[in-house]
Order: structure tokens, then sequence, then C-alpha cells
């Protein structure tokens, strides 16, 4: 089963509803609020210089978001920063963490910013603080100072926090206080706590193994569109570890995978296409329900003669050979030929059966061809 490496996070800032700021900022800014976002800020006269902390946040985030104008965007930020908004100095931080919209990359000067928003208990800082002592950027490394910070944002509810606080204490071995914070994490929707939840459950690491519990957190989490856990659900329902098999669902989730990328699913992709399930019913059936002729033809000798464990029924054996037949496969037609020669799962029926050997034959069946000789006793 595939595990992602560890810990690849930071996070940015959602931006706020604006609905608060309608009344507060309309009687004397010319901004058009609608849908909750500033739609135009060069077409209104405003003082530069307001002290409106927030405001000149928002007016920030506008201009580099929608207008492109890193330069001015970012020096309303600052502004906004450095009169003490949480939200802006946590911005600001990213912002000189990743090097972006004209900011040079500094990790000591992200740090100073994100220390200054968690003084004021902003989580997305204080979560964006413990991952800087996580990993050691623009301060010496100290997992206990990044789960005191991961910590803080967690009990507020950011959700990659709880997961890091998890992760954290799964790899010193403390497995129950981890499932404790992936729990919180998965709860609040976040799918990479629910993929770990899955591998935990998966690998019996610290609990007991439990293959259904594992595939109910791996499926919630590729519902959330996290390919590791899509990748693994095909996989169980390819071999039906936690679930019952299902080709038909295996596929589809490998390919999910495949589609953004994932080697791994693409890898096992090609494995399958590769492999010889001549004599899997459940993979035959999976092909015959996608249209296959010769997985139809297969599936229809197997249900006639009750081969590869499968009971005899003659019903389903007609099904699929006169599926096949449909789509012109000529060995199909011999075989369903056969079934109406001696009328076995159906009428007895010699002028259908020799209706089909010639169908075949006209498609170049040599063994239809002396069918239609033993019935008729011409070519």
């Amino acid at each position: 089963m595939f595990r992602p490496s560890l810990l690849k996070c930071s996070s940015f800032l959602v931006s706020k509803n604006l609905s608060s700021f309608k009344s507060k900022y309309s009687c004397w800014c010319q901004y058009n609020f609608s849908n909750n976002l500033i739609l135009s800020f060069h077409s209104t006269k405003f003082n530069r210089d307001a002290n409106d902390a927030e405001l000149l946040f928002l007016l920030g985030l506008k201009l580099i978001e929608e207008k492109g104008d890193d330069f001015v965007g970012v020096h309303y930020l600052m502004k906004a920063a450095e009169k003490g908004n949480a939200s802006a100095q946590n911005h600001i931080g990213v912002l000189y963490q990743f090097g972006r919209n004209g900011v040079k990359q500094d990790y000591f000067k992200s740090v100073e910013w994100y220390e200054k928003a968690a003084l004021q208990q902003d989580p997305h800082a204080e979560y964006n603080l413990g991952y800087m002592y996580q990993e050691g950027l623009g301060v010496s490394q100290n997992i206990s100072k990044a789960m005191e910070y991961y910590e803080r944002s967690g009990n507020k509810g950011h959700a990659k926090a709880q997961n890091n606080m998890g992760r954290l204490y799964l790899l010193s071995g403390q497995t129950s206080k981890a499932i404790i914070w992936f729990k919180k994490a998965a709860e609040n929707g976040n799918a990479m706590s629910q993929y770990n939840l899955g591998d935990i459950y998966q690998s019996g690491n610290g609990v007991q193994k439990d293959l259904n519990i594992a595939f109910e957190w791996f499926l919630k989490s590729a519902n959330g569109g996290y390919v590791y856990s899509q990748h693994n659900v095909g996989i169980m329902y390819l071999k039906g570890i936690g679930i019952e098999q299902d080709y038909t669902k295996a596929i589809e989730w490998l390919q999910n995978a495949a589609n953004q990328g994932f080697e791994p699913s693409i890898n096992k992709l090609q494995e399958i296409s590769q492999q010889d399930f001549s004599t899997d019913v459940k993979w035959l059936e999976y092909l015959a329900t996608k249209g296959d002729v010769r997985a139809q033809n297969n599936l229809g000798v197997m249900y006639q003669q009750g081969l590869s464990g499968v009971a005899q029924d003659y019903a389903q054996a007609l099904k699929w050979l006169r599926k096949a037949v449909n789509q012109g496969h000529d060995t199909a037609m011999v075989n369903l030929g056969f079934m109406y020669l001696y009328g076995t799962g159906v009428e007895k029926n010699e002028e259908k059966a020799l209706e089909l050997f010639k169908k075949a034959a006209d498609k170049g069946n040599l063994t239809a061809k002396q069918c239609v000789l033993n019935v008729t006793g011409s070519a």
C-alpha cells in the first residue's frame, strides 16, 4: 500500500467574508460590495492614509489577487500589519516565507511576523509558526515548540495543525494521542488525517488491525480528493481488502488517481491491462459489462460449462453469448449455435444453430465451416 512522505505543508490565510464591511464603509468608500468582494479599487478616490488596518489589509489582498498590483498591494498589507492587524501580519509572514509577490524570501522576517500575529492568537500564524519550528526555518528546529504552536492552533479548530499534531505524536510512538488529533482534523474534513487514520487501522500500528475501518477512512479521504487514498481505495477494491471485491470501482478509483498523474496508479493500471484474467469471473464480468466482446464470450462459456468454480447457469451463458454475438464475435456465434443445436438451456432449434454457424463461417471461422458441413452435408 502506498504511503506519502510526511508533513508537507504550510498554509495561506483564506480571505475573510467581507459582508461585515458593507455597512461600515459604504458611506465614505465608493466600493461595490457584491458577493462579499470588493470589485473596484481604482474607480474611487480613497484616502491612502486611512488608518483602518483591516480595510487596508483587505485592499492589499484585492490589489494583489485581482489586480495583480504587487507593489501597492504589499504596501497596504505592510501598513495594515504595522498597525497591528493579525491577519495582515500572518500574510506578510507567508510572503516572506515563500518569497512571493515581489517580496524577497527571508525566513527570519517570516518568523518575526508570524510571532506578532501569534501573540494575538491568530490560528493561521500559530500553525505557520509551528511549521517553521518543525522544519527549522528561520529558527532552530524545535519539535516541542512546534507542537506547542500546533496545539494552540488546533484547539482553535485549525485542521492542518490538528493533523500535524497527530503526525508528530505518531512519530513519537504515541498512537493513542495521534488518533485523537487525527480524528479532530478528520471531523473538520481534513483528507490527510482521514488517510492517516486509514493507514493506522490498516497496519495495526498501536491499535487492533481493522481493514473495514481502514477502508472507511481511506474512502472518506478519497472522496475529499486525496490522491494517495484514491489509490489505496482502488487497490482495496481490486483485491477485496476490507470491502467486497469490485473491479469496476477499483478501476474507477485507480483511474481517478492516475488522472492526477499519480505514478503508482498509472503503473497498476498498466499492470492490470497486461495480466491474463481469462478465468477470473469477477474480472470477466467487469470487462463484459464494459462491452469487451472476448470477455462476454469467455464468460458465456464458463457459465455454460460450469468452469473455474462457476456454477453452471445456462441463462447467464445465453445472456453473455448473445451480447457477444450482437457485436459480431464469430466464436460466440459457434458457441451459441451449439446451445441451439443440442437444446442446451434453450429450446432445440437446428435452423437457428445453422444460421449462427453460417454467420461465423462467413467471418472465416473454420470450426463454423465444419459445423455447417456437418449439419447440412455441404459447405
